[in-house]
């Protein structure tokens, strides 16, 4: 961020080299027709996670290219930060990506990643140096994920997310007393995120005592009962003697006698 703020930030291109979008969006049962469902699924997971307004796709049926373009709002920097890294808070940072292959998607060539910014009026890209650094980063990612994903193991993961959701859907006749009471130490152990299997091996291990499991799950560890009664017993001698009171008494000049005691209560006898 230091580095960026130190760099060029105003560099302007000609609006020529940005109007990917006026001929218009193709519908969606053409699109279907050319472009991997896998980026229409991920095109639309990203419009539920953050809103519509921020992607925005066209295909060139023609060539089976595609160009998608993700919108960061940068309204949320004070105009300090935003002049510091050569930023015009008042319009969105574009991170634009286009694809080679819309049939192949992610087996086909890694996208090329262009950084700037760009106002709906002027449709200008504006260039700036934390936009050259984040656009070095994006490249450098998919560099070295690209090749070892694939739309395979897209397809699978939806359909794992998919097959989750399905479950949860579904009613289940689960009997009332395998379902744990939440004020039990499973269920407590449950919310901490801790899996079932794991949690009734700890409660086993442990004599059901939810101090020890939760040290044996998070450690690896299992305290022994022996070692652990004689620490209870050591801490309540401690305690006990920080609590108990303590008073002292003073002769004062002219001959008072105080008794003062640590929990504040002085008695005075003449």
């Amino acid at each position: 961020i230091s580095i960026a703020s130190s760099i060029a930030s105003s560099e302007l291109t000609d609006s020529s080299d940005v109007d990917y979008f006026d001929d218009g969006m193709m519908d969606d049962d053409d699109e279907e027709d050319f472009v991997n469902p896998l980026i229409l699924k991920d095109i639309e997971l990203i419009k539920e996670l953050h809103g519509d307004n921020c992607i925005e796709h066209k295909l060139h049926a023609g060539i089976n290219e595609m160009d998608i373009l993700l919108y960061i709002d940068m309204g949320f920097l004070d105009g300090h930060t935003a002049s510091a890294w050569g930023v015009d808070s008042s319009i969105p940072i574009v991170l634009h990506f286009h694809f080679q292959s819309a049939s192949e998607y992610l087996d086909g060539p890694e996208p090329k990643v262009e950084v700037y910014q760009s106002s709906i009026s002027s449709k200008e890209k504006r260039k700036f140096g934390l936009g050259t650094q984040i656009q070095k980063i994006v490249e450098t990612f998919i560099s070295i994920n690209w090749r070892s994903t694939s739309n395979y193991h897209l397809k699978q993961e939806y359909e794992k997310v998919s097959s989750t959701d399905e479950s949860k859907a579904t009613p289940t006749n689960t009997p009332p007393s395998s379902i744990p009471d939440e004020s039990s130490n499973s269920h407590k152990l449950l919310l901490m995120g801790f899996s079932p299997s794991s949690v009734r091996q700890a409660l086993v291990m442990c004599g059901e005592k939810i101090e020890r499991a939760i040290h044996l799950l998070t450690t690896g560890e299992l305290i022994d009962e022996e070692e652990e009664e004689g620490k209870g017993l050591e801490e309540e001698v401690v305690k006990e003697k920080e609590e108990k009171p303590v008073s002292f008494r003073r002769q004062d000049s002219q001959g008072a006698r105080a008794t003062v005691s640590l929990h504040h209560s002085i008695e005075v006898h003449v």
